[in-house]
């Protein structure tokens, strides 16, 4: 194998080196003067575009490529923590099942009718209240056609 340094492609290299810098320069030198003909800086602008673009491009790939393995890794932590999440919401399903049968059971033996949480929920609007007994009675909009029974304990109103 030839070396580098010894052969003509270093001759030309620097060759091209020299011209690119030297019109370059010269773009450089005649754009504060308005008697240059933009022609000398068109060619002087298409070359350092050419060469911008044969730089770019290369390292254009070079950053995406990195980019796309950051991302990569990124997602590969992200799926990890959210299968260890998905673990814990399974395991706390199981413990809120097993919690409800419990609750089931022991109302079943303490034989508690229904509570405030065994009701079925209808969504009323208040539409007026008796100012002689403000704090215990209301009166709703929804009645017998709505569902809703009258019980037979009082409960007291939480404000």
């Amino acid at each position: 194998m030839q070396k580098f340094f010894s052969s003509r492609k270093l001759v030309i290299v620097i060759v091209c080196l020299i011209i690119s810098f030297g019109l370059m320069s010269v773009s450089v030198a005649f754009r504060n003067n308005r008697n240059t003909p933009p022609l000398v800086q068109q060619f002087g602008n298409d070359i350092v575009g050419f060469a911008d673009r044969v730089v770019a491009v290369p390292m254009n790939g070079i950053h995406h490529g990195f980019t796309s393995i950051n991302n990569l890794l990124n997602t590969y932590q992200e799926n990890q923590k959210l299968k260890s999440k998905v673990d814990q919401l399974a395991q706390t399903q199981v413990k809120d099942q097993v919690l409800e049968r419990e609750n089931k059971q022991l109302k079943r033996q303490l034989n508690v009718g229904n509570t405030l949480t065994g009701y079925e929920k209808i969504n009323a609007a208040v539409i007026t209240r008796t100012p002689s007994s403000w704090a215990s009675q209301v009166i709703i909009n929804k009645g017998q056609a709505a569902g809703v029974k009258k019980i037979c304990r009082l409960l007291p109103v939480l404000a």
